[in-house]
């Protein structure tokens, strides 16, 4: 079967993510990378967004789900990933595979970001 891949590259959101008393207060700077495989199905029609998986409906998701006031706060990077990864299997079951990474940022005073990165890959004989 065809699949085509759609990449997000560096999306840098300001979270409410963390355990420590301050981040709870603070938002944190996070980096959001992604790739989703995408099964095939139909001819691409140029005029017709709806021919294919519109990014715009992935991306929105990001943002949905990324706690952007301290009311939606999310204790642990990996409670957020599991979210995302949901999701995404759940709303669109063209993906057939998805790849992300989440990066906090200023951890560490001599590191730059912290990775969580998670990839799965369904049978889903779309």
């Amino acid at each position: 079967m065809k699949t085509r891949k759609i990449k997000f590259s560096n999306i840098y959101l300001d979270v409410y993510i963390g355990i420590l008393e301050k981040e709870y207060y603070i938002p944190q700077p996070l980096k959001i990378d992604a790739e989703f495989e995408i099964n095939i199905t139909s001819e691409i029609k140029d005029n017709d967004i709806t021919s294919v998986l519109d990014y715009r409906s992935l991306y929105e998701i990001f943002i949905q789900e990324c706690p952007l006031s301290s009311q939606k706060h999310i204790n642990l990077i990996e409670t957020l990933i599991d979210r995302l990864e949901n999701r995404f299997f759940n709303e669109f079951p063209e993906i057939c595979s998805l790849y992300l990474c989440l990066g906090k940022k200023n951890v560490f005073p001599n590191c730059d970001f912290v990775f969580v990165e998670t990839f799965k890959k369904i049978n889903n004989n779309y």
